[in-house]
């Protein structure tokens, strides 16, 4: 009975955590792309939130697929950089 009580909370309470650091994840991301230049921080959202490829975004902003390709890498890498920087878990 020890067991099972003890187990529940312990699982109960690792949840908890879980859903706590989610959620920190969460808001430090969103800090992380409003940071970013605005045409960076367009292109950005239209490749991971809005599931474009790289040539769908190329023609809608009439940019070359490199600027593109260019402007996505410098935007992860700065993503990286501010979520290390500001992730006190890291």
């Amino acid at each position: 009975m020890k067991e099972a009580i003890f187990y529940t909370s312990e699982k109960s309470h690792e949840e908890g955590d879980y859903s706590i650091r989610e959620a920190d994840c969460k808001k430090l991301r969103k800090l992380a792309i409003n940071q970013l230049p605005p045409k960076r921080k367009k292109i950005f959202k239209m490749s991971r939130k809005q599931g474009k490829t790289y040539e769908e975004i190329s023609r809608e902003l009439g940019i070359s697929i490199n600027t593109v390709k260019s402007q996505m890498s410098k935007a992860l890498e700065s993503l990286r950089l501010y979520l290390h920087v500001h992730d006190e878990y890291t």
